[in-house]
């Protein structure tokens, strides 16, 4: 009848949220690095970057100072993170906890400030690294580690659950992860700018 009905599809709905917390508990630590890694990406890039000038802007004749100087660093930091996701492929073997991989993830936020410091557009913060090598070293360090990162966290995720049906689930949940953690990382450019520009 329609009372032992709903009762069953109840249990159903109790029974995929156990399942669903159990995955969580197993891959948080993967999960979290997928999510902060793209807070810290997406935190500078582009909301921050885009504002990075060359120290030589107006004061050079080469276009790669002036008007070239933002395509170029955009074209470092997706060559450098097609690379990251290359080289995760041999860097996975080497990961021995979803913690070690967490870690990783945490140490990215250490390049906010890095490009705070760099020659910007509207930026009211003291000019620290004053040379045009900085900012493209940062965006490349930015692309790699992001490439690199957030696909070891997609692979390592699912490694620690073992039948089929969890893999399937666990891959889903990654990237319902990711994408929450690019609109977290959207919401947190706001605060960047706010640092950065005083306003």
């Amino acid at each position: 009848d329609a009372e032992s009905f709903v009762q069953w599809e109840d249990i159903v709905i109790q029974n995929e949220t156990y399942r669903f917390m159990e995955l969580l508990k197993r891959t948080k630590w993967p999960v979290f690095t997928v999510f902060f890694n793209y807070i810290v990406t997406l935190g500078v890039y582009p909301a921050w970057t885009s504002k990075l000038e060359s120290t030589e802007y107006c004061l050079s004749s080469y276009r790669i100072r002036n008007d070239l100087f933002q395509p170029m660093l955009l074209l470092v930091f997706n060559l450098f993170d097609l690379v990251g996701k290359f080289a995760a492929g041999y860097f996975i073997q080497y990961v021995v906890s979803g913690k070690s991989l967490m870690y990783t993830s945490l140490a990215r936020l250490l390049l906010v400030p890095a490009f705070l410091f760099c020659n910007a557009s509207e930026s009211n913060l003291n000019v620290i690294f004053a040379h045009d090598v900085w900012p493209i070293t940062f965006m490349a360090l930015l692309g790699l580690s992001n490439g690199c990162v957030s696909s070891m966290g997609m692979m390592h995720g699912p490694s620690l659950v073992q039948s089929s049906k969890d893999k399937e689930n666990c891959s889903t949940m990654m990237v319902l992860v990711l994408s929450i953690g690019l609109l977290a990382g959207s919401i947190c450019s706001f605060l960047v700018l706010r640092i950065g520009t005083g306003s």
